[in-house]
């Protein structure tokens, strides 16, 4: 990953060479607003023209796909869901726009690098981020009320998946695992970072020992398992007026439901309102779906595990801004947060 964010200069390059294969100007301005797994660039132009009509301040969103990260196959199941969910009107969620060949994911192979870059072009919502300071009770009964309208969408979608469809699975060793898809929270012992010590290991180690056997516990059904967003935290929602749109479908594999209560509480995991924001996240879910007594217990498993993941996360992307911003004391708050896990019912 951290050669990936290492190639910006190429990434922006790239990134207007897309006017090649979208009806985007030659000219249009390009500005990266994100890198992650993906390098995602804000597309803006002045003037268009379609047919009679003048459009003025156009803006696209332009994804290109971290090589290797996700097959064409997985790309085209993540736009599949996306465009189930759109027709369906359960969310309100970006458009993925044609190419000039009529096709929604473009390709384009770059001389000087020699690799195939898979490239999505989006529309662009308007709206703000929910905030992860203020109201927090009521922005997270929203995020689990959406939560369990993609739940209950998820299951019925995954009774007639088109015989294409591949995500990642994101199960205990696609987590913290054997295999884990964004890397070892093993990974800081080697780090510079002072607080990754052995007792900090010996302590992860036993929290995620417990997440194994709580999982093994929980089980796999068709009830608790399933198609998930996988990512569905405050920083990928927007708000606009009264209504919620939901972004970045990237992460979407297969995993526990409940699993998306976990990343509601990404980064923010320690939050003194974390009772009530759990409390808020249930009447906005159950609202929708409900719940049993086996699932709820299971809550403070899932917040850990994706702590645990982002600390992997960090290690293995510790070139992007994000990772810098966390790394500070992520481990210490990782051991805080296991602490509490481990002393739980």
């Amino acid at each position: 990953m951290q050669d990936f964010a290492l190639m910006v200069s190429d990434l922006t390059r790239i990134a207007k060479k897309s006017h090649i294969l979208w009806d985007i100007p030659a000219d249009a301005d390009y500005q990266l607003i994100n890198l992650s797994e993906n390098a995602t660039f804000k597309v803006q132009y002045n003037t268009v023209q379609y047919n009679t009509v003048q459009y003025d301040n156009v803006i696209k969103i332009l994804r290109i796909n971290r090589v290797g990260y996700h097959s064409n196959d997985a790309i085209l199941s993540e736009i599949a869901w996306i465009e189930a969910l759109r027709r369906d009107n359960i969310i309100i969620t970006a458009d993925v726009l044609l190419g000039k060949n009529g096709k929604k994911l473009q390709c384009y192979n770059d001389n000087i690098t020699q690799q195939q870059y898979n490239m999505l072009l989006f529309e662009f919502l308007a709206g703000h981020h929910l905030s992860e300071h203020q109201q927090l009770s009521k922005n997270f009964y929203h995020l689990g009320n959406i939560t369990a309208k993609l739940h209950l969408h998820s299951q019925k979608f995954m009774r007639g998946l088109p015989p294409f469809f591949t995500r990642l699975n994101w199960d205990f060793d696609g987590m913290i695992g054997a295999k884990p898809h964004w890397g070892a929270w093993q990974h800081t012992i080697n780090s510079d970072d002072p607080t990754m010590n052995n007792e900090a290991i010996k302590l992860l180690m036993r929290a995620a020992e417990k997440i194994k056997n709580n999982l093994h516990h929980y089980g796999q059904s068709d009830d608790n398992y399933g198609l998930i967003h996988a990512d569905l935290r405050l920083a990928n929602f927007l708000i606009d007026g009264d209504k919620l749109k939901v972004l970045d479908f990237d992460d979407c594999g297969f995993s526990w439901f409940l699993y998306d209560i976990g990343a509601a509480f990404s980064f923010i995991e320690n939050h003194p309102e974390k009772p009530d924001m759990i409390e808020a996240w249930l009447m906005g879910y159950q609202k929708i779906r409900n719940l049993t007594p086996d699932d709820i217990a299971m809550i403070p498993s899932f917040i850990m595990l994706r702590k645990m993941v982002l600390l992997g996360w960090i290690g293995s992307h510790a070139a992007t801004e994000l990772a810098t911003q966390q790394s500070k004391d992520f481990t210490t708050q990782s051991c805080l947060l296991a602490e509490e896990f481990l002393t739980s019912a």
